[in-house]
């Protein structure tokens, strides 16, 4: 009886030798990797948005109104206890994650300036801003046009991050300063849908819907939230072309108390 197994065994095994392989396996093999791409970016910003957040509630001080976290090429140990176990980030992806408190909110279409200092008063509301980018890989990037590959813009549009925007932005750099520095930032903005309870958190469910903006570096004055995004080296290297691109607005309390030691 154990033979006829064995033979039955080998038989089968023998059959899948003779299967031609799938017609889309390359495409599989490509959607997989960009969606491991997108979800790593997402979260490591995730992640920083977090501890920038908590650092920013418990501080007494918070001067420094521009912070960036990042080290040498995207070195993102400094965040480790909000990244999940046995996470790798890969040599592919760089991300570079700042801090920034403004004058005015970026996403209500105002004229955010860098805020003279990080504290929240009744007297001067200041908006807190975590942003993380990175440069895509030249293999995520056609030759002919230069714009992301439709896999990567088919990863990009699958991915809810509660809390924030996020996308592509594809900007011209030139000198600092020129008049030609412009972005053009296309991605999902998440939003909690009202009337539409999760079924286990018995809590209005997660939606996002399509986010367009324009900027250049030259907007307004030298203080302007987009000539200091223009400024940073790093956004220069890593967006000059195209860069996945994530901007969350921070809480200023701890309303969950996420930020309470243990």
């Amino acid at each position: 009886m154990y033979i006829w197994i064995l033979l039955a065994t080998i038989m089968i095994s023998l059959s899948f030798l003779n299967l031609s392989p799938r017609a889309d396996k390359e495409g599989v093999f490509t959607e997989v990797k960009a969606t491991s791409l997108v979800n790593r970016f997402k979260i490591e910003h995730s992640a920083f948005s977090r501890l920038a957040e908590c650092r920013l509630i418990n501080s007494t001080s918070a001067s420094q109104t521009i912070a960036k976290y990042t080290g040498a090429d995207g070195d993102n140990s400094f965040m480790q206890n909000e990244l999940p176990i046995g996470y790798i980030g890969g040599e592919d992806l760089h991300t570079y994650h700042y801090t920034y408190c403004l004058t005015d909110d970026v996403t209500d279409g105002g004229s955010p300036e860098i805020a003279g200092n990080c504290l929240i008063t009744d007297a001067t509301p200041v908006f807190r801003y975590s942003v993380s980018y990175a440069r895509i890989p030249d293999r995520w990037i056609a030759k002919d046009t230069g714009a992301p590959v439709a896999t990567l813009s088919n990863a990009l549009a699958k991915i809810y991050v509660k809390g924030s925007i996020l996308g592509i932005a594809r900007c011209s750099v030139a000198e600092s300063g020129s008049a030609v520095d412009s972005c053009t930032f296309q991605g999902s903005e998440a939003y909690i849908r009202e009337n539409s309870q999760d079924p286990e958190s018995g809590q209005n469910s997660g939606a996002s819907r399509a986010f367009f903006l324009s900027f250049k570096g030259t907007t307004g004055g030298t203080n302007d939230f987009y000539h200091k995004l223009f400024a940073e080296q790093d956004f220069r290297d890593s967006c000059g072309g195209a860069c996945l691109f994530a901007i969350r607005k921070l809480s200023n309390v701890n309303r969950d108390k996420h930020c309470t030691p243990l």
